[in-house]
């Protein structure tokens, strides 16, 4: 819940870019080899953003579509932090390290290749990459031999790291996966817009950038910003779904979201 605290106080603050910049260990259930790997972790938020603003802010931390020209306040703020790759290639010694370590190395393209979640279940399917069944609490079903069933995907699915890895490697190129179902998503993320009669899964504004040879560098989200009675059934609600009000730091949660969110 330590997310939901850091995006209601700095909503409530007003600001439209707020950031820190902290080392970080990754520890993940299956042990893989980003497992306790070290990084510098960015958390950023912006506000009174659309989806495809945070898309572009993305992008521009990454790569920098022209370095020269800054076009408002907003984007002098990100100029600082942003530019990664850029920035790495101009300073004669990471550039030389990058060399070192990827003689091939090439400075990605932009934009990124957008990859909504139905679509990259369909690239799975199509290119025959499967996951192993699960049963209903998340066992892993084995055939006779002891091995995996392995099936198809299908909308719903968490797609594990192991399946994004070898889809954004064979497409070679930089990828935002975007648009994941809600039941798989942090409750708090805005939901993608539909029609009045659309029926079927309930996807949210979310997105991750995925890079060849390395998988997520980037997850991040729309949060629900309504007004009163849709924050009630976007957010509240399933606040108090997963909360309980004898804990304090649910009660500020909701209350926050209530009162102060940026609406």
């Amino acid at each position: 819940m330590s997310s939901v605290f850091k995006k209601a106080s700095e909503l409530r603050t007003g600001a439209t870019f707020t950031n820190r910049v902290i080392d970080c260990l990754t520890s993940l259930i299956s042990h893989t080899r980003r497992h306790l790997s070290e990084y510098t972790h960015l958390e950023a938020e912006l506000a009174f953003i659309t989806f495809e603003d945070l898309i572009a802010h993305i992008e521009e931390i990454v790569r920098t579509s022209d370095p020269h020209i800054i076009i408002d306040s907003d984007k002098l703020i990100m100029a600082q932090i942003c530019q990664t790759v850029d920035r790495l290639l101009a300073n004669p010694s990471s550039a030389a390290l990058i060399k070192q370590l990827n003689p091939n190395f090439q400075a990605p393209a932009r934009p990124f290749l957008r990859f909504s979640y139905v679509d990259a279940i369909k690239w799975l399917n199509d290119h025959g990459i499967k996951h192993a069944a699960e049963d209903t609490d998340g066992n892993t079903i084995k055939a006779e031999n002891g091995q995996p069933v392995m099936v198809d995907h299908k909308v719903g699915d968490d797609i594990a790291e192991a399946a994004e890895r070898q889809m954004t490697d064979i497409i070679g190129t930089p990828i935002f996966l975007h648009g994941f179902p809600e039941e798989l998503k942090a409750f708090y993320m805005k939901k993608a817009p539909r029609r009045d009669d659309e029926t079927g899964p309930i996807f949210t504004e979310s997105c991750d950038l995925l890079m060849p040879n390395v998988g997520e560098i980037v997850g991040e989200s729309i949060i629900v910003t309504q007004t009163l009675p849709k924050l009630h059934s976007e957010l509240i609600n399933p606040i108090l779904h997963h909360c309980t009000f004898t804990n304090p730091t649910c009660r500020w949660i909701y209350e926050d979201c209530r009162y102060g969110t940026a609406v």
